[in-house]
C-alpha cells in the first residue's frame, strides 16, 4: 500500500471538529435511544419482534434483537465537502461460507453536525428533531424498519441503471 502526505487542505477542518464530534454522539444516542423506546417499550416492538439495546462495548453502540437475526450498530467518522460527519454502520451477523460467524455491513446512516440524518444525500434523510410527536415517531419507525428489513434481505444498496 502506498501512503501519502496528508494535504493542509484536507485536514484544516479537524482542527475545530471537537463540538461536532460531541454534537454527532449525542444525536447518535439520541436516536438509539428513541429506537429503544418505541421499538422495545409499544406494541409495535411486539408485533416486529424487533429490540434495540444501547451499549458500550468499544465501537458497538446498539445491539439489536429480531426474529431474523441479530445485529449491532457501530459509529465511525467521515469528511464530507470539508465537514465531520458520523457514519452509523449498521451490521447483522450470519454465517460465512465457512461456517464461521461474521458480521456484514447491511445498511448505513449519515450523521451531520446539524443534526441532519440521511442514508446517501441529504435528499433523503429523516426529519429528527429534537422534540416528539407523530412525524418523529413514523421517521424513527421508518429506521427502524428498515434495519429490520436489511436484517432480513441483506445490504440495502443503490440499484445502477
Amino acid at each position: 500500500m502506498n501512503f501519502r502526505k496528508v494535504d493542509e487542505s484536507e485536514w484544516r477542518c479537524l482542527q475545530s471538529t471537537f463540538y461536532s464530534h460531541v454534537e454527532i454522539n449525542e444525536r447518535v444516542r439520541k436516536l438509539i435511544g428513541w429506537l429503544g423506546t418505541f421499538f422495545n417499550e409499544r406494541e409495535v416492538g411486539g408485533v416486529s419482534g424487533l429490540k434495540f439495546l444501547q451499549t458500550d462495548e468499544g465501537d458497538v453502540l446498539c445491539n439489536i434483537v429480531s426474529p431474523f437475526g441479530n445485529g449491532r450498530m457501530r459509529l465511525n467518522w467521515a469528511i464530507f465537502d470539508n465537514v465531520l460527519h458520523g457514519t452509523l454502520y449498521i451490521d447483522r451477523n450470519r454465517l460465512d461460507s465457512f461456517g464461521q460467524p461474521a458480521w456484514e455491513t447491511i445498511w448505513r446512516l449519515h450523521i451531520s453536525p446539524n443534526s441532519k440524518v440521511f442514508v446517501e444525500s441529504e435528499h433523503d434523510g429523516f426529519n429528527l428533531r429534537m422534540g416528539s410527536g407523530k412525524q418523529l415517531e413514523n421517521e424513527v419507525f421508518e429506521i427502524g424498519m428498515s434495519i429490520l428489513y436489511a436484517i432480513v434481505n441483506g445490504p440495502v444498496i443503490k440499484k445502477l441503471v
